[in-house]
């Protein structure tokens, strides 16, 4: 006589029949490796493991690449009878990535602070100063001072997203120039000489925010 084929799908391989108090089913689970993968199913009516396309065939998605749950339907033959639809999952991984934390000196234009390098595709990084206005564009500042910069991960069908994480990230003050000059530059006995002194900067000699000399004479 036929017996039914009982069918379950379970992580920890509990056993449990739909037709019969002995046939049990479990099927594996896999994490997205960016490769081809496929379950690997085992059937078994008391101690005895059924094979497939002799006491059972599958039908459905029975490989495949991307992160996701697919479904494939297990169909009794030969001396086992009953169909059983099941599911097998390849899980989203955690994302792969690195990271630049500047510490420029102040040139008076924008500087990047931090910059997250993906490693894995389709992923997508945003930033933020407060988190709660999120940006893909990397944070950049122009003033000398102390920011935390924010970050976070949006994930794919194949990676999961992530919280991120934060930093303190600086831009130092510049340390200015000084030129002095005399006019007139020869020595001359009785006359007036001239002394001026400007500051500029030596990463952007263009900026006119630099700080105005003190002159001293002994």
């Amino acid at each position: 006589s036929e017996l039914g084929l009982g069918i379950i799908v379970s992580a920890e391989e509990s056993t449990s029949t739909l037709l019969s108090a002995t046939t049990t089913v479990t099927v594996s689970e896999h994490a997205y490796n960016e490769s081809e993968q496929s379950p690997t199913i085992i059937v078994k009516n008391g101690d005895t493991t059924l094979v497939q396309d002799t006491d059972y065939t599958v039908t459905g998605i029975t490989s495949a690449t991307d992160g996701g749950t697919y479904t494939v339907t297990l169909t009794g033959i030969g001396n086992y009878s009953g169909t059983k639809t099941v599911e097998w999952t390849i899980e989203k991984v955690t994302p792969q990535f690195g990271y630049t934390k500047s510490t420029p000196t102040y040139n008076g234009t924008a500087q990047q602070l931090l910059t997250v390098n993906l490693l894995s595709a389709g992923c997508v990084v945003e930033y933020s100063f407060d988190r709660t206005n999120w940006s893909t564009d990397i944070p950049t500042k122009t003033d000398a001072g102390t920011y935390r910069v924010y970050y976070r991960i949006i994930g794919t069908n194949n990676y999961s997203d992530y919280s991120g994480n934060n930093f303190n990230v600086t831009i130092l003050k510049a340390t200015p120039a000084i030129n002095v000059t005399a006019t007139p530059a020869e020595t001359s006995i009785g006359k007036a000489i001239t002394v001026t002194a400007t500051v500029f900067n030596h990463d952007n000699p263009s900026l006119t925010d630099t700080p105005t000399p003190e002159l001293s004479y002994k």
